[in-house]
């Protein structure tokens, strides 16, 4: 009977191998046109370098990009060209291979049934699902009304893990009616399908969700590529009126460094100064996480240097929201090199302490209900 068991496991876990091979296959070889022109990648470097101005000097720490000296060498580096796929220690934005780890037949089950789970959770905590298929996939909005609230509905993008299931608490404390979107792909909160998020996409489920209403924004860790994707393609609309960036990676300040690097090149993700973790931590991050082939496939094929917050959005008020000791970025360098009255700090707050530590009623209080 045990060996009966144990062939009928390895079939499945060979078929679910095989399965996550032909992903890896599809998006490895996959080229996204960035439709981004010769002046507007060059207005985005000159706007980052204005702010990182350490980047050359700190570029040196790591063999991704310690050959990239002057100006000249790094805008060749963000260039994109439908040449052959650069390896992934070379710091090639959406053209650098694709860094995989395997997730285990048991562990992916595990995972879809929590989901199930967590999915009926939301709902008896007053939450409402709907589905949408789009050109970029599914995109899946739980929104928690709040009627008696006459405050602006808030867009909410979650970070990567296990989508707005974590957050299922939070909703409530923002007072208003909150709307938080899962995008394709995305750490089980989606059927899978072979492509991403996109600007355009995230810009026509907010309008489902919100119509012509003024709103605000506001995402957690990974969450900030998404809104600043939606940002960069509709802030023209003049609907959005405030943006609350949450331990997020777009902001101008360091994004070279502590956005592109980690995400792109996951290799020498334990090289960063920034990027100090236990031996544990950095497994369950790295392999778990940023190495799961949808998050590598979404980063780098997706996600474009010009996709961070480097343009001037006129009326619109940005608010960057740092934890001191947050593990995923150097918080105290980026806080340093940006405007006091840009950012919040969470003193001695690691990552996640914005949302899940024990001072979030107050932090929520203090800065969405100004």
């Amino acid at each position: 009977m045990l060996d009966i068991l144990l062939f009928v496991y390895s079939v499945l876990e060979f078929t679910h191998y095989q399965k996550q091979c032909r992903v890896y296959n599809y998006f490895n070889k996959l080229y996204v046109e960035p439709n981004i022109s010769n002046n507007e990648l060059n207005s985005c470097i000159d706007a980052l370098l204005t702010v990182d101005t350490d980047f050359f000097e700190r570029a040196q720490v790591s063999s991704i990009s310690n050959h990239i000296t002057n100006r000249k060498q790094l805008c060749d580096a963000l260039s994109y060209t439908p040449d052959e796929i650069a390896p992934s220690d070379k710091f090639k934005p959406v053209r650098s291979e694709l860094t995989w780890s395997y997730t285990p037949f048991i562990l992916d089950t595990l995972m879809k049934q929590a989901r199930v789970l967590g999915e009926q959770y939301m709902r008896w905590n007053g939450y409402k699902r709907k589905t949408y298929l789009t050109n970029d996939g599914y995109y899946n909005v739980f929104t928690y009304e709040n009627n008696a609230s006459t405050k602006r509905p808030l867009i909410f993008f979650p970070g990567a893990g296990f989508g707005a299931i974590l957050y299922v608490h939070v909703a409530k404390l923002f007072n208003r009616t909150v709307h938080m979107i899962e995008v394709p792909n995305i750490c089980y909160a989606t059927p899978n399908t072979n492509s991403h998020a996109t600007g355009r996409g995230l810009s026509d489920i907010v309008e489902q969700c919100v119509g012509d209403q003024e709103h605000d924004v506001a995402s957690h860790s990974f969450g900030s590529f998404h809104t600043s994707m939606y940002l960069n393609t509709s802030y023209t609309l003049q609907k959005i009126q405030n943006v609350y960036i949450c331990e997020g990676f777009t902001n101008p300040a360091d994004v070279l460094v502590n956005h592109m690097m980690p995400f792109v090149n996951t290799t020498h993700f334990d090289k960063l100064p920034a990027l100090q973790y236990s031996y544990v931590k950095f497994i369950l991050l790295v392999k778990l996480l940023i190495q799961n082939i949808y998050i590598q496939s979404f980063t780098k094929r997706f996600v474009r240097i010009i996709d961070v917050n480097w343009k001037d959005y006129g009326k619109i008020k940005i608010k960057y929201i740092y934890s001191e000791n947050d593990e995923m970025m150097d918080s105290k360098y980026i806080m340093r090199k940006t405007s006091p009255d840009l950012y919040y700090c969470i003193p001695n707050g690691k990552h996640g302490s914005c949302f899940f530590g024990r001072r979030r009623k107050e932090f929520i209080q203090t800065l969405f209900n100004e």
